[in-house]
């Protein structure tokens, strides 16, 4: 069966019996030593992805409690620097310690449970007002001022 390549450096098509792919030969055209080899077949064309089905509009409740989220977002933000300011603190204490200076470590690792502290209440806080808007947004939403309605916390 005849296998048909080009030239490794002209690109000069040549025809040749399946059982030389791999030997070097002589380019016709070029007069330059090329291999002969059997080309790979043409990948298949890649498959059309499928049409994702229609989703529903969420964007409209996403946006709904944005706020909401963000002050969540917040409150973490205010724990993760109460802990940075912990670790911060409990290093300092440390040094202090090791330097022999007691009541300093003493004050600096309580300023280090003061700043966790405050830290987790304002996040604490700031999730309460959080909730609160969630649900002064659902009770606008349906128009009962009077009757709480059940949303989980």
């Amino acid at each position: 069966m005849d296998v048909e390549c080009t030239c490794n450096l002209c690109n000069q098509p040549m025809v040749f019996p399946a059982e030389m792919a791999g030997e070097s030969i002589v380019c016709p055209n070029c007069q330059k030593e090329t291999i002969l080899f059997i080309p790979r077949p043409a990948a298949p064309p890649a498959p059309k992805p499928a049409t994702p089905a229609a989703k529903p509009n969420t964007a409209a409740k996403a946006s709904e409690f944005i706020i909401e989220d963000q002050l969540e977002n917040l409150g973490d933000t205010f724990r993760g620097l109460g802990i940075i300011g912990a670790i911060i603190c409990g290093v300092a204490a440390l040094v202090s310690a090791v330097n022999g200076e007691i009541g300093l470590a003493v004050s600096t690792l309580i300023c280090a449970a003061v700043s966790v502290g405050q830290g987790v209440i304002i996040r604490i806080l700031f999730y309460a007002i959080s909730k609160a808007l969630r649900l002064l947004t659902v009770m606008a939403k349906q128009g009962a001022r009077t009757q709480s309605p059940k949303i989980e916390i």
